[in-house]
């Protein structure tokens, strides 16, 4: 080889190498745990994974027919291969031999696998000689055990199987095999006469039927027993009759006939499981072969229709008997037909026809009242043979020979009344409440009383009110009824509730024209509102139903209405409104440097009482002018306002001018005099008592009347000018005295008191003190009528209480 070829070599070896070096991967399994399969001659029996160089020859071998345990298995039965591709030819073949490609990713083997199923019979059959189950005979298992050579009662039964291929399709005797894991048993019980099936005794738990499906998942054991039978014979008399046995009807024994050898059971004869309970019934009527009827009288066992009987819970024979009586025809109707009837303690008959047997008791009873599909209403009148609305009816004989009984229940029809309205409302009939749609039935000639409300509530906001009869009668009215069907109809108009309110409350008169004295108006109705704005209120405007900002608006009635008139604040003074604060005097007058109050509405936000000294002039944003002056404050309300006048003022007529914190103002007209008296009260309930202390301060009260003698001081304000002036909005000083200029009298009727001294109250603002010493001859005992005149202008009113 020259030394290009070698070089050539030797650069090509490394990719002939790598070539030789290609491996694929290939992965091999069963579809079943457990499932065996055997690579190149190595067992496994859980997924196998092999790198095997690419083009190399395998083995794969199925393992098939082997078990777990030889006895009980469970048992492997491959059944083919399977690989990704698809290309398998012949699949079911458990030997492949393959070649590793890298197209080829995996190998599947199926298997199947078997459990042992054991089906075990009491009182079968013993196995054949090979093992194998008794299989039944053909036409089995419905054929008389005589057939199979051996007498009644030594088979118990018979059991179908179907499922499993293990199994013969009917067995005699017990019986095993091994059966598909996932499939089902399907089994079917037949027992033997002499013989009842108790049920399948299964894994979980027991299957009280005569068929079963049993899953079959693992070594699985049923046991189906098979109990010997209480065997009953059911005749009748007389013979030839048919009963119900647990609500099957049953032929029973004909004792003409014998039982022929090939017969599994007689007629009328039946196995039970010992201990069972049976119902026992018998058809209402039948006939006999003769066409005689017959009816069920009892049974032998001491029960009648629909008795129970329990069995002996040992296997035997028992013979049970339906005694029947001759049936009786009788028949029950209503005139007019179709009417309901009471017959026996039921009145959903299909029919009134019936059987009864000779001697029975039967009640029949007809309502005193019912109602037919049409809705008319009839009342009971009579039996055709004279007797009371229930009556017991007994069957004779004389009346099978007359043919049966045949009775009529005559009703008489109500007339009736149908009393319709255009509202809900209740009515008043006879003095009874009836709601309509009012329906009445009475007999032909009565008359009944109908009353109609005038009006009715319907709800908070609505209600009717009696517009009329459809024939135009009154509210209240007499009906006469005949045999016919009648419907009064009502009229009422509805009205609805017109709600108006305001925004403070009561601040508003509302106006409605027309008025209403309850808010309520018909349909219809065309109605106006104004909202008139009450002193010391301005409209603003409405809201709800009605809007805009004119206090008037017109409307037709559709529905309720609820409307708010919103107002605002202003203030306002009363007519006369600016008076003496210490209560009100017969001149509306007041004194300069004396307490007034001005009274109105809206006059301020709140209630504020102001510093004591000395007094402000703005309280809650509140001032009171005159003129340019501002008045001293003592407090403030939206209803009253208390304030110094001036003590400078001469007498005449002026305006005193509120500004609220809002900036609203409002104008009061005012008149000064130089004396205004006003006393100072200390009311006890409505009795004007005077406000007065004694010595020491300690007030005189009714409980502390003041004493003949005793020096007291009455309080009051606009008494007139001091000797000196004063400082306005400040307290007195107590030093020196500020007597007054004129002079106070105290009257009594026609006695004049004269206070020992009066002026300024020290300490106080705008208030004057008058000390008085009750005369000796004052009258005592009750209260002293009083007033104070100053320059013949005189005060309120007080009582003064004295010893």
């Amino acid at each position: 080889m020259n030394r290009a070829a070698i070089l050539l070599a030797l650069a090509l070896m490394p990719l002939i190498v790598r070539a030789q070096e290609r491996n694929v991967t290939l992965r091999v399994y069963s579809t079943v745990t457990g499932g065996a399969f055997y690579v190149d001659g190595v067992l496994y029996r859980t997924t196998a994974t092999f790198l095997w160089p690419e083009g190399s020859k395998h083995e794969l071998r199925a393992a098939t027919g082997y078990c777990d345990d030889a006895v009980h298995g469970p048992c492997y039965n491959f059944r083919a291969w399977r690989e990704n591709t698809g290309k398998l030819t012949v699949a079911t073949d458990p030997v492949q031999i393959i070649t590793a490609n890298a197209g080829i990713q995996w190998y599947e083997a199926t298997h199947e696998i078997t459990v042992l199923v054991r089906l075990e019979m009491n009182g079968g059959l013993p196995p054949v000689a090979d093992g194998s189950p008794q299989q039944c005979p053909a036409g089995a298992p419905g054929i008389p055990p005589t057939i199979l050579g051996v007498p009644e009662g030594t088979i118990p039964g018979a059991v179908r199987v179907a499922g499993c291929s293990a199994f013969p399709s009917c067995t005699l005797s017990t019986a095993q095999g091994l059966c598909t894991k996932g499939t089902s048993l399907t089994l079917n019980a037949f027992p033997y006469p002499g013989y009842v099936f108790a049920g399948w005794t299964v894994p979980g738990g027991n299957i009280p039927f005569l068929a079963a499906t049993v899953p079959i998942n693992h070594l699985t054991t049923i046991r189906a027993t098979f109990l010997a039978a209480r065997r009953v014979v059911f005749r009748t008399d007389p013979p030839n009759l048919r009963i119900f046995v647990n609500r099957a009807a049953v032929a029973t024994e004909d004792p003409s006939l014998s039982c022929l050898p090939d017969q599994t059971l007689c007629t009328g004869h039946m196995d039970f499981l010992p201990g069972s309970k049976l119902l026992l019934a018998a058809p209402d009527v039948q006939q006999d072969r003769f066409g005689v009827p017959w009816v069920l009288q009892s049974f032998d066992t001491g029960g009648g229709q629909n008795s129970v009987v329990t069995l002996n819970a040992i296997p035997g024979r028992d013979v049970i008997t339906a005694k029947f009586t001759r049936g009786i025809g009788a028949s029950f109707s209503t005139n007019p037909p179709g009417l309901k009837l009471n017959v026996n303690g039921r009145d959903n008959w299909t029919s009134y026809s019936f059987f009864w047997g000779a001697g029975s008791r039967n009640q029949i009873s007809a309502p005193a009242e019912q109602t037919d599909s049409r809705g008319r209403r009839y009342v009971f009148s009579g039996w055709s043979n004279g007797g009371p609305p229930s009556q017991e009816i007994v069957p004779t004989e004389e009346d099978a020979a007359r043919g049966g009984i045949a009775l009529v229940a005559n009703y008489q029809l109500l007339g009736k009344l149908t009393v319709r309205s255009s509202h809900p409302v209740t009515i008043s009939v006879n003095g009874q409440d009836c709601a309509t749609p009012c329906t009445l039935h009475r007999t032909a000639g009565t008359d009944v009383s109908l009353i109609a409300p005038h009006s009715m509530s319907l709800s908070e906001e609505m209600r009717a009110d009696f517009a009329g009869w459809g024939d135009g009668a009154d509210s209240s009215r007499t009906f006469v009824f005949d045999s016919d069907v009648h419907n009064l109809q009502l009229s009422y108009s509805t009205l609805y509730r017109l709600s108006f309110t305001s925004d403070p409350a009561d601040a508003v008169a509302f106006v409605t024209q027309p008025p209403s004295p309850d808010g309520f108006y018909p349909v219809g109705a065309e109605v106006s509102v104004t909202a008139e704005a009450k002193p010391g209120f301005r409209f603003r405007r409405w809201s709800g139903d009605l809007a805009g900002s004119f206090p008037g608006g017109a409307f037709t009635v559709a529905k309720p209405m609820y409307a708010v008139a919103l107002v605002d604040r202003v203030p306002n003074v009363s007519k006369a409104g600016v008076r003496n604060s210490a209560a009100e005097t017969p001149d509306t007058v007041v004194a300069p440097g004396s307490l007034i109050s001005i009274f109105g509405e809206s006059l301020a936000s709140e209630t504020v009482a102001g510093p004591g000294n000395p007094l402000a002039q703005t309280l809650a944003g509140v001032t009171v002018r005159l003129d340019a002056r501002l008045l001293p404050l003592l407090f403030v309300s939206p209803v009253q306002i208390n304030a110094q006048m001036p003590s400078d003022l001469p007498e005449g007529a002026y305006k005193l001018t509120i500004r609220t914190a809002s900036g609203e103002e409002t104008k009061a007209d005012v008149v000064v005099a130089p004396n205004a008296p006003g006393v100072f009260l200390r009311p006890v309930g409505d009795q004007p008592f005077v406000m007065a202390t004694r010595q020491g301060d300690a007030p005189v009260t009714p409980e502390a009347p003041a004493r003949r003698g005793e020096l007291i001081t009455l309080y009051g304000t606009g008494f007139g000018p001091y000797e000196r002036p004063v400082l306005d909005g400040f307290p007195t000083p107590g030093s020196p005295a500020y007597p007054l200029v004129d002079k106070v009298e105290v009257v009594l009727g026609d006695q004049v008191w004269s206070p020992e001294w009066a002026g300024a109250a020290p300490g106080m603002v705008g208030v004057v003190a008058a000390r008085l010493r009750v005369p000796e001859d004052a009258p005592g005992g009750s209260p002293l009528e009083l007033v104070v005149r100053v320059n013949g202008r005189v005060s309120n009113r007080f009582l003064l209480p004295v010893e």
